[in-house]
């Protein structure tokens, strides 16, 4: 009996160690062989550390496969860019050319644009002005020095053609058209003419009117604006008003302006001697209206032209009214008179038998020129009244 129950424990622990090899074997298969998981995809894009963690989990059991992240990233997009930090981190981790390869290439940025550095103003020759007696006031293009020892030297003046002002207490004002040119020097020699003194104004006044002649010529390159134009023939019946949608006026003697009514527009540039009254009639509710008129009209006697036409002229003040200054010379004659700061409110222009009457009014302030947002001209030959109304302007 012990025996047969040896024998039997014999034969139990044999077919333990050979059966237990193919158990453990199989076991083992299943371990290291699992079934791969299918990619899955959302509408969300994967950031840096959601790639990091599927490479990671790639690595220690092929699920998801290195194949299933690249085509997640190319699917879903990513958050980051392929830039050389990412790169090295995802090298780091594991991942392989096919996951970092599907990453999308930043965008390279334009470089900044290249802004060249301002042009060099261009600086006129240096003027030498000398003067017939010392002590003289000399302006243009906005400056004002004094010929001390009988000379002085303007410095800093843009090119161009500028008015020219000299003037001297007890002598009649001298005026010419100098044109500058740039890194040219220039004299010119003044010759005044003694006139008998008018006590009762004062110097300091009539100087600031130059200066403001000079300034407004040198400064105000143009003036832009919109308003409104009514006009009354000499049946003294007004005509509906006109719009004035936009004008410009350029420096030296050039406008252009639009007007408009119920029929349409009409834009005129003046002046043009090839126009003729009748352009624009199509647009006229009253066949006396002379568009090319009023257009004149406003341009030959915008303040600057004025100031212009005053520079270029000799004038005297005329005696007792301290306000008033009249030309001396033609063609044709001028007085202006002016406001306490020095401003024409009024012009009486006369040549032969035709006569204008211009009165400015409601002054707006531009830096340090000033503009009539009112003109009326009156026409006394024909009786015909213009009034502009300027409801907008600018100054440049």
């Amino acid at each position: 009996m012990k025996n047969r129950s040896r024998e039997s424990t014999i034969i139990m622990i044999v077919l333990v160690f050979w059966i237990t090899p193919d158990i453990l074997m199989a076991q083992r298969g299943a371990n290291t062989s699992p079934a791969v998981a299918p990619c899955t995809f959302t509408n969300n894009q994967l950031t840096l550390l959601n790639v990091i963690d599927s490479v990671e989990r790639a690595i220690l059991d092929n699920n998801p496969t290195m194949e299933c992240i690249a085509e997640r990233i190319r699917r879903q997009g990513t958050t980051f860019d392929r830039i050389p930090l990412v790169v090295d981190t995802l090298k780091q981790k594991g991942a392989g050319e096919v996951v970092i390869s599907a990453i999308k290439v930043p965008v390279p940025v334009p470089a900044p644009p290249v802004i060249p550095n301002p042009p060099r103003p261009r600086i006129a020759g240096d003027l030498t002005v000398s003067c017939s007696s010392p002590e003289c006031d000399v302006y243009i293009g906005g400056l004002h020095q004094t010929t001390k020892s009988g000379s002085t030297v303007l410095k800093g003046l843009s090119p161009g053609t500028f008015p020219l002002v000299v003037y001297k207490d007890g002598f009649r004002f001298y005026s010419e058209t100098i044109n500058l040119v740039e890194n040219v020097p220039k004299s010119t020699n003044v010759q005044l003419q003694a006139i008998p003194p008018d006590p009762s104004i004062p110097g300091l006044q009539f100087k600031s009117f130059l200066w403001d002649v000079t300034v407004a010529n040198s400064v105000i390159a143009q003036v832009e604006g919109k308003g409104r134009l009514s006009w009354s023939g000499s049946n003294n019946k007004p005509s509906p008003p006109w719009e004035v949608p936009e004008f410009t006026k350029a420096s030296g003697a050039e406008l252009s302006i639009t007007f408009k009514n119920k029929s349409g527009t009409c834009k005129v540039t003046v002046p043009d001697p090839s126009l003729k009254p009748t352009f624009c009639a199509k647009l006229k509710n009253d066949p006396d209206v002379d568009i090319i008129s009023a257009a004149n009209l406003f341009l030959e006697y915008q303040p600057s032209e004025v100031a212009a036409l005053f520079s270029g002229r000799q004038f005297e003040r005329v005696p007792g009214n301290s306000r008033q200054l009249r030309t001396v010379d033609g063609p044709g004659s001028y007085l202006v008179t002016l406001n306490e700061q020095n401003l024409p409110v009024e012009v009486n222009h006369q040549s032969g038998d035709e006569q204008w009457r211009v009165v400015y009014s409601d002054f707006k302030t531009f830096g340090k020129i000033s503009y009539p947002t009112q003109m009326t001209i009156d026409d006394k030959k024909s009786n015909a009244l213009w009034l502009f109304v300027i409801e907008s302007v600018k100054a440049r």
